[in-house]
């Protein structure tokens, strides 16, 4: 049986146009229009990791990915939006009841972005938490009905709770209502993620309308929930490099046929140096695009039969994870630098994919440093996989 996964992502074919031809737009608006969040959101893309008996897509980790490279080589900053809604909803699995019941109020699914980062304090009042805090990187939170951010919660002289050496972090969960978006993101890619600041001042959290990082545990019981959830997040973030590489591909191979530079007769195309050049860049995109979709295979197949994910298999989604972002962006820097002048212009959909897709890298999910440590693993040092 098909999974429900793979209607969504062929319906997102649609947009394709629509998405391409208004790149700029969503650049000039710093976050995702109103009018294409509502049609994405109608597709079911934004509930694909939402349980099934939420109401919910709960489509596989490779589903999930795979519409997020999809949309994110029709719109870099689109795609991204996709990912942090993908992967906030997939906490919806591992919410308790009472969180549930709170988040669920109303006839539709809620759409939830936020930042886990533990910058907010809360300190405990009758009847819940209340909450001050400024978070960054507040991606997609224009269009969220949901806005969560990781929270220190406070105890006597604001000193942090801590369990087993480790300060417990509570995902505290904010109404739209509750939190001030600041308008202060401008970054030289990824313009349209809305990535700004967000905070709360003495927001009330009513009880259970949280969960705490890493020590919730799954309450559904389908594999999407019991699949380390760092370990998607990396794959996810990386997905949207994987898109920006494929459709900057995708743009030269246009422009090559067609482009004639000036004291030449032949096009782009008919250059051997640039010839060899895309052929290499193929291969590497290629081969990092397999690298990532096995591996997510092969920890799904031990999710799905009841087995717990090892470390190695932690180890391996994160150097797949890695191994992507960082082949994209060498593949985009190829074909950038291959067509030549044509591709400075702001009209150019390759300037935007080499600046989009370098942003993908400073996440802290796919950045260089996580090599050191999967490389130490690798060598017998299994410390600093917390986050893993």
């Amino acid at each position: 049986m098909a999974s429900i996964g793979t209607p969504v992502i062929d319906a997102a074919q649609s947009l394709k146009a629509e998405i391409m031809s208004r790149s700029q737009e969503i650049e000039d608006t710093r976050h995702l229009p109103v009018d294409i969040y509502a049609k994405l959101k109608a597709l079911g893309v934004f509930h694909m990791t939402v349980p099934t008996s939420l109401g919910g897509g709960e489509a596989t980790a490779h589903e999930v990915v795979r519409i997020i490279e999809e949309l994110s080589s029709f719109d870099g900053s689109t795609g991204w939006n996709a990912m942090i809604h993908l992967t906030s909803g997939v906490n919806t699995g591992l919410l308790p009841e009472a969180c549930i019941d709170q988040l669920f109020d109303s006839a539709e699914i809620p759409v939830i972005a936020g930042a886990t980062a533990p910058t907010g304090r809360g300190r405990k009042v009758d009847g819940g938490i209340e909450v001050t805090g400024t978070w960054s990187w507040g991606s997609g939170t224009h269009n969220s009905d949901w806005i969560a951010g990781g929270t220190l919660v406070l105890e006597g002289k604001d000193v942090p709770k801590f369990s087993t050496g480790e300060p417990r972090v509570h995902l505290m969960f904010f109404s739209r209502d509750q939190v001030k978006l600041h308008d202060n993101w401008d970054a030289f890619g990824m313009q349209g993620t809305g990535s700004g600041d967000f905070s709360v001042e003495a927001a009330f959290v009513p009880e259970g309308r949280w969960m705490v990082i890493g020590a919730s545990p799954a309450v559904q019981p389908g594999p999407l929930y019991r699949f380390p959830f760092f370990s998607l997040f990396a794959v996810c973030v990386c997905a949207t490099a994987l898109g920006i590489a494929g459709r900057a591909l995708d743009e030269f191979v246009s422009l090559a046929g067609t482009k004639v530079p000036a004291w030449q007769k032949d096009t782009i195309a008919t250059n051997p140096v640039v010839r060899t050049d895309i052929a290499r860049a193929e291969a590497e995109y290629l081969s990092a695009r397999h690298l990532l979709y096995d591996t997510i295979d092969a920890v799904w197949g031990k999710v799905s039969r009841g087995l717990r994910p090892e470390l190695e298999d932690r180890r391996l989604l994160r150097l797949a994870a890695v191994h992507v972002a960082e082949t994209s962006v060498k593949t985009v820097q190829t074909v950038y630098t291959a067509a030549g002048g044509s591709s400075v212009h702001r009209s150019s959909p390759l300037q935007r994919c080499l600046r989009d897709v370098n942003i993908v890298t400073q996440h802290r999910m796919v950045g260089a440093a996580n090599l050191e440590i999967a490389g130490g693993y690798k060598l017998g040092d299994d410390r600093n996989l917390i986050m893993f």
